[in-house]
């Protein structure tokens, strides 16, 4: 029996250096693919008229603790903040 295939749904996964797709990406897929040239604003139309939209990457550590968040922030934050502006500098 021939073993399933799992899908290729990233990006890198397609030799892109990134799991995130965007339009330019996509139709530079399409382009190898299907040797066919689309432009990233019909890439976009397309997918919106699927009814799909752009995500924003969330770059948060699942793993994160909120009592951990609490002490950076209320501890090693301030301490870090003090030392800028011993040196003159500003976090924003």
């Amino acid at each position: 029996m021939a073993q399933k295939q799992s899908p290729k749904l990233y990006a890198v996964d397609h030799g892109y250096d990134t799991v995130l797709w965007n339009c330019g990406l996509l139709a530079d897929l399409i382009k190898k693919e299907f040797e066919m040239t689309v432009s990233e604003r019909t890439v976009g139309l397309h997918l919106k008229a699927l009814g799909l939209s752009y995500q924003k990457p969330c770059y948060r550590d699942a793993a994160r603790k909120a009592h951990e968040i609490e002490f950076f922030l209320n501890n090693k934050f301030h301490a870090i903040q003090r030392l800028a502006a011993k040196m003159g500098l500003i976090l924003i």
